[in-house]
């Protein structure tokens, strides 16, 4: 049987990785300190996702912008 240690910090919750959100509502979720290193967002509604204050559906359409002009 494999024992998992609690992390500091977690209130008695265990790190289990990797994590997979299907189907999932986070339109409420707030992730601070984390580590989003290789996070991968697929299909999914970016409607007000924000990091560091900046929204991510206008960065993306900059970005496509961008790309569509160097074409």
């Amino acid at each position: 049987m494999i024992y998992q240690s609690e992390e500091p910090g977690t209130d008695g919750w265990v790190n289990i990785e990797p994590v997979v959100f299907k189907s999932s509502d986070s339109s409420t979720a707030i992730f601070d300190s984390c580590n989003l290193s290789n996070v991968e967002l697929r299909n999914c509604n970016i409607e007000g996702l924000s990091i560091d204050g900046i929204s991510v559906k206008d960065l993306l359409e900059r970005y496509k912008d961008k790309d569509e002009i160097n074409i």
